[in-house]
């Protein structure tokens, strides 16, 4: 599904950010995945935000609600800091139509549809039984073989393709890649891997509650202590004023593809 959000009536739709969704109470529990779509120019006071979701389960559901704080300084003293929120908005999951192709008449020589008088194999003239089934046996060997032979040339590369499979991998090796990432994203992007890979709460956002949540889920102190060490890293660079985030941007994804038992 695609999920819009507008908001409407903005002095500044320019400096209006996205609302990450995945982080905010309600959302997680709805929809295995949320994808963020690219942002659309803001139109006069108005802008958009769309997101792709998967829903998890099927039936009527209600998004949860979102609230939004702003500042209107031509407002009556008291009343300048206003607070909206979103509309009730319901939706309904159903599994997918299935159409039935038109019947299609069959089509061939006149031999094709003639009945054989001498049985269902014919005795000569053709292959015969043992033929096709050392033929269908060669191809199940050479294809056993070729799966076999690549395994243990690329061993690597057999479980890079599992890991790879996972959506939450995927799409942090694939952030972690683009260049010139900021500290915060860096930051933002671990965190959801955690909470789509491990189960981290999504309410853990210091680098200290992120260590505590994943040894509440199960995952081994070392690697609890590795996370924090490199969240903290990134608030480093965020608020110590270092530009250069190459290295934990390369440390994350190192991180996560030692875990993920890759390299």
């Amino acid at each position: 599904l695609t999920l819009s959000l507008v908001v409407s009536n903005a002095a500044n739709p320019h400096e209006i950010s996205r609302p990450p969704l995945l982080q905010l109470p309600g959302f997680p529990e709805l929809f295995s995945a949320i994808e963020d779509l690219p942002n659309e120019p803001p139109t006069g006071t108005d802008v958009k935000f769309r997101y792709r979701v998967t829903p998890r389960n099927e039936g009527t559901f209600t998004l949860p609600e979102l609230v939004f704080r702003s500042y209107q300084p031509r407002a009556p003293s008291g009343f300048r800091t206003q607070t909206t929120r979103t509309p009730t908005v319901s939706f309904t999951v159903t599994k997918p139509a299935t159409a039935t192709p038109p019947p299609v008449p069959l089509g061939g020589p006149p031999e094709f549809f003639a009945i054989r008088s001498e049985g269902p194999f014919p005795q000569s003239g053709g292959p015969g039984v043992w033929a096709w089934a050392s033929l269908f046996t060669a191809g199940i060997l050479v294809v056993t073989a070729w799966v076999i032979g690549w395994q243990w040339l690329f061993p690597d590369a057999a479980r890079l393709a599992t890991v790879r499979r996972h959506r939450a991998v995927r799409i942090a090796l694939d952030r972690l890649r683009k260049p010139k990432l900021s500290a915060e994203e860096i930051a933002l992007t671990v965190r959801n891997y955690l909470i789509a890979r491990w189960g981290l709460a999504f309410t853990a956002q210091t680098p200290a509650e992120v260590a505590t949540g994943l040894q509440e889920v199960g995952v081994p102190a070392e690697r609890a202590t590795e996370a924090e060490g490199l969240l903290r890293d990134c608030d480093a660079a965020r608020f110590g004023g270092a530009g250069d985030t190459t290295v934990p941007a390369n440390r994350a994804a190192a991180m996560i593809q030692r875990w993920e038992g890759v390299g």
